[in-house]
């Protein structure tokens, strides 16, 4: 009798963790080669090249070096 319980008792106890993890698998992000490739394809619907894309970035890039430098000279 208590072979048969612990037979039962280990099956309920794997059931739940086989939907535990079905849960938390589920739940996973994307890949983010996949939201690379949707950003690239939304600038390429509005006709935007990457060349312009870069140049915006390398302007933020070079404002918060900016402001970081600024920063750092009103603390001295």
């Amino acid at each position: 009798m208590q072979k048969k319980m612990g037979w039962l008792i280990g099956g309920a106890v794997g059931v739940l963790a086989g939907v535990g993890t079905f849960f938390i698998l589920k739940q996973r992000t994307g890949d983010p080669f996949d939201t690379v490739n949707d950003i690239r394809n939304q600038y390429a619907k509005e006709a935007i090249s990457e060349t312009e894309i870069e140049a915006e970035n390398m302007v933020a890039e070079g404002a918060m070096t900016s402001v970081k430098y600024e920063n750092e000279k009103q603390a001295k």
